[in-house]
């Protein structure tokens, strides 16, 4: 099976990206041609088996079958172990050895196929059609082996390509985060100039992943801040630590804003980018009487409007999103395979196998820290402590969360 080379390997970086994208299209259109020659050799396969598998049950109740069919099989299966090892073995008297044991099962092995076929000879429609299918099999498993390995090598190529491609679009994108962020700061520089000492009663909100250079320009009015906390009213004793009874469950901003603009077609336009912004969610940052740096938009609601500016009441929440990613691969043992079924689901609660520590298993994005503290009446620091090893805002799909 041919695998990209080191040379190749140091050389793609070199390449252009027409080039690389080229070579993506190439080696994925490889690909799709090896999964639907796969499929084809596969569906042979399966018609031969079942075409096998009908001969043997008639010939299963003949007397001596059995015995002649099982003495096949495990010849067979010694061989094919036989050849295995002999694939990885390194040591020259070993594979001598392995060598000679190949040539006599191999004998064996026609000696009990021509055994097979005398004990069905009565039979012989039945024995022309196992004939066939056991010739068709051992050359169309053979193919399906090559095949497998010719997609496995078109998929090494097609990956190399596509790494070094999400490289130069992941580079591609900071380096345009760099540059907005400096068109950002450069445009707030200028704004405050325009303003009176101090900067008083002026708000600017970009986006936090500086994806845009687009800054908006607010003038304040009678702006708050509210941090609400969840407080249990019931009775505690003087020996137990409050902090477990308070728990924040919310931080919002709100008050009357000025959009301006040179006319009313100019704030219009404006307001309805402003608002695209709150309708798609984005995560933004607001510079001025609050400083956040992770806000979402939850309302935005247009009032008067006047010669060169227009009331706008926002309100915004505290919002620093967790990133749930994808379940962690496991370490394959034996032959069984884990399946990661990745969907939503409620939370669910369940102990560890010695019970000394209860957890949640993280099943969806709703599945956060914060969330867990909320349902379980455990504080977010007590989860955070518990869970050091974890970033909050970097959970994967699987991920324990201990929660005491």
């Amino acid at each position: 099976m041919a695998t990209p080379s080191k040379s190749l390997k140091s050389a793609v970086k070199h390449f252009s990206s027409t080039t690389i994208s080229s070579k993506i299209k190439k080696w994925d259109s490889a690909v799709s041609a090896s999964n639907k020659q796969i499929r084809t050799t596969q569906s042979k396969i399966d018609k031969y088996q079942d075409q096998l598998d009908k001969a043997n049950d008639e010939l299963g109740k003949k007397n001596g079958y059995n015995d002649a069919k099982a003495a096949y099989n495990e010849v067979d299966k010694k061989l094919a172990a036989a050849k295995k090892s002999l694939s990885t073995a390194k040591d020259k008297s070993k594979i001598k050895s392995l060598k000679r044991e190949i040539k006599t099962l191999t004998g064996q092995k026609k000696d009990a196929y021509k055994n097979l076929l005398k004990k069905s000879s009565s039979e012989s429609k039945t024995q022309k059609s196992m004939t066939e299918a056991l010739n068709k099999l051992e050359v169309l498993k053979k193919n399906l082996k090559k095949e497998k390995g010719s997609k496995t090598s078109n998929a090494s190529y097609a990956s190399l390509y596509k790494k070094e491609q999400e490289k130069r679009k992941a580079a591609a994108y900071a380096a345009l985060q760099k540059k907005n962020a400096a068109s950002i700061m450069k445009k707030i520089a200028a704004q405050e100039a325009k303003v009176n000492a101090g900067n008083a009663g002026k708000t600017s909100i970009y986006l936090t992943n500086k994806s845009k250079s687009t800054v908006f320009f607010f003038g304040e009015k009678e702006p708050s801040e509210t941090d609400s906390n969840d407080v249990d009213s019931h009775a505690v004793d003087n020996g137990d630590p409050r902090s477990r009874y308070s728990r924040r469950n919310s931080k919002e901003l709100t008050g009357t804003y000025f959009l301006f603009g040179k006319d009313f077609a100019d704030i219009d336009k404006k307001f309805d980018a402003f608002q695209k912004w709150q309708r798609y969610g984005y995560e933004v940052t607001v510079r001025g009487f609050s400083r956040w740096g992770h806000a979402q938009i939850s309302q935005v609601v247009k009032g008067t409007v006047h010669q060169n500016a227009v009331e706008v009441s926002i309100t915004f929440n505290y919002a620093k999103k967790g990133e749930i990613m994808f379940k962690r691969k496991k370490a394959k043992s034996g032959s069984s395979k884990s399946k990661n079924n990745n969907k939503g689901s409620k939370t669910k609660s369940t102990g560890s196998s010695k019970g000394k520590h209860k957890y949640v298993t993280v099943r969806s994005s709703r599945d956060t820290m914060w969330a867990i503290s909320v349902a379980k009446k455990v504080s977010l620091r007590t989860i955070e402590k518990l869970n050091s090893k974890l970033k909050p805002t970097q959970l994967h799909i699987g991920d324990k969360i201990y929660y005491s």
